[in-house]
């Protein structure tokens, strides 16, 4: 099954952090895409994943 886990917040390194550490948990080859957007001071990390 694929899913997917957005990350948000207005602090940049808060949600890399975040991210980080939900990758960090799964296997490399159960990610399929990361994507980072940032607008009006809000930073935002999709990761499409493999469940």
């Amino acid at each position: 099954m694929i899913q997917v886990k957005v990350f948000s917040s207005s602090n940049k390194m808060l949600v890399q952090d975040d991210a980080n550490k939900f990758l960090a948990g799964l296997p490399e080859s159960a990610v399929i895409d990361v994507k980072f957007s940032s607008s009006d001071g809000s930073f935002d990390i999709l990761v499409t994943y493999k469940a």
